[in-house]
């Protein structure tokens, strides 16, 4: 309905208008004749309604984002229009390309550091140190030679053995 059309009292219950009017000062509200009240009315922005409109809030860092998608016909005239416009001047194309770098920058970054954080926590607290393990090729006693080796059952025994290897 078109608010300019027929100027009744139902206004007064445009819940656009009750916001606006709720967040001005009661003495002066209640001193705007009807004449003013329809004036503000009819000057009041209006969305219309649209084919899609999703409105939603997400969690970021320690504060919310208000997120609105809105699409519907395009009733803009003159130069808001798109198309009236120059879609790639030299400093969009830059921006875009300087945004697309920091993206795949970004990401691959992000992934290197997740991607290492899983192959260190991944390793049980019990394999992370040091254990004895047998090395299978030497078998002379006087071939198992070093600081951390020794002769035991009949086999060499590497002492400083690092179970992620």
């Amino acid at each position: 309905m078109d608010p300019t059309a027929n100027p009744s009292p139902s206004y007064r219950l445009d819940p656009s208008m009750l916001r606006m009017l709720n967040r001005l000062p009661k003495e002066m509200v209640e001193g705007f004749s009807e004449q003013e009240l329809l004036a503000l009315y009819r000057a009041m922005p209006r969305s219309g309604k649209h084919a899609v409109d999703l409105r939603f809030s997400i969690p970021f860092l320690p504060k919310r984002l208000y997120v609105v998608f809105l699409m519907g016909q395009d009733k803009r005239s003159g130069k808001a229009r798109p198309e009236q416009q120059k879609p790639w001047t030299p400093a969009t194309t830059a921006f875009a390309m300087v945004l697309g770098i920091a993206t795949v920058i970004t990401v691959y970054s992000v992934t290197y550091r997740v991607m290492q954080a899983q192959s260190r926590t991944n390793i049980p607290a019990e394999a992370a140190t040091s254990h004895p393990t047998a090395l299978p090729w030497i078998e002379k006693q006087s071939d198992c030679k070093g600081q951390t080796r020794q002769w035991k059952d009949g086999l060499c025994f590497e002492g400083d053995h690092d179970p992620t290897f």
